[in-house]
Order: C-alpha cells, then structure tokens, then sequence
C-alpha cells in the first residue's frame, strides 16, 4: 500500500511535472494565484497576531493597574480603619470620663435633696409660728 504524498513532496512533484511537461499556463495561473492567496492569508494572520499580542499587552497593563489601585485601596482602608480605632479609643476614654465625673453627681444630687426637705421643713415652721 502506498502512503500519500507529504505535503512537503508535493511543490516538488508539481515541479517536476513542470519540468517534464514543460510550461502550462494553467498550472502558473494556479501556483501565482496560490502565492497570492498564501501572501494574503499570511497578512491576515499577521494582523491577527499583533491585535492579539496588543490586545494581551492591554489587558496586561490594565490587570497591573488594577492590582496598583486595589493596593492602595486596601492601604487607603487599613489607614481609615486605624484611625477609627484610634479614634474609638479616644472616646471611650472620653466616655469613661464623663462617667466618673457624673458619678460624682449623685452623691451631690443626694446632698441638694437632703438641703430641699430641710429648706421645706424649715419653711414649713416659718409658716407655721
């Protein structure tokens, strides 16, 4: 059984009709036309190509820069979220603070209500003699 021709051996057997046939004007019609077709898809591929490495170096460039601004972002909130701790703890201390100093109030408050009821009683004897 015979194996088909490679398409390596091909250009040369067609050659070698060529040269055993001499010139047939179809055949250089149909070799010039497929030069012209290989040239073009060739082009073609090119184009191809170079969209494609373009298109890769821009989603490149926009994956760097998304991952830059993602950075900062996250930096940008680990700041924000460091402030407010700090900031949180300031009022708390605050907070802690005005409690003490409002726990002082009630023993006050105690004291003007014992001066109240002896003011009335006192007034109430006032009135009374």
């Amino acid at each position: 059984m015979s194996q088909p021709p490679s398409t390596l051996q091909e250009p040369r057997r067609l050659s070698g009709q060529l040269q055993n046939q001499g010139p047939d004007p179809d055949t250089y019609r149909l070799l010039a036309t497929l030069e012209v077709d290989a040239r073009a898809l060739s082009a073609r591929l090119d184009a191809l190509l170079h969209q494609l490495q373009n298109e890769l170096s821009d989603s490149s460039d926009s994956t760097q820069e998304s991952i830059v601004v993602f950075h900062d972002v996250v930096e940008a909130t680990c700041a924000s979220v460091d402030a407010m701790v700090e900031r949180t703890g300031v009022l708390v201390d605050r907070c802690e603070k005005l409690d003490r100093s409002l726990n002082l109030i009630h023993p006050l408050s105690h004291q003007i209500k014992g001066i109240k009821q002896a003011l009335v009683a006192l007034e109430a004897k006032v009135q009374v003699s």
